[in-house]
């Protein structure tokens, strides 16, 4: 996540979304909400349920393939781009956390 801000203000011929600076602030204002949301209701109930290790083995094997879904985002432009980024960045963010 780190480098998210990066790659989607670089321009679509470098690899990158091509994002304004409010884009990209819009995206993780969406996910910063999401997150909120996730971590103060989900992941409780998953903990309990589950233990933590085995959210943490599970939030690492998901991990794998979205990531390597990310550069197939290139393909789409705009709502669909950034209705797609949004949930996989938001998804990402949930893994991390777990």
């Amino acid at each position: 996540m780190q480098i998210f801000s990066l790659w989607a203000a670089s321009p679509r011929k470098l690899g990158g979304l091509g994002y304004s600076t409010t884009d990209v602030g819009e995206v993780l204002t969406v996910l910063g909400l999401g997150l909120l949301l996730v971590q103060l209701s989900l992941y409780p109930y998953m903990e309990k349920r589950l233990g933590p290790v085995m959210v943490s083995r599970l939030a690492g094997a998901l991990t794998i393939p979205l990531l390597a879904s990310y550069p197939f985002l290139l393909k789409f432009e705009g709502f669909t781009l950034t209705l797609l980024l949004n949930c996989a960045s938001l998804l990402n963010n949930i893994l991390a956390v777990s």
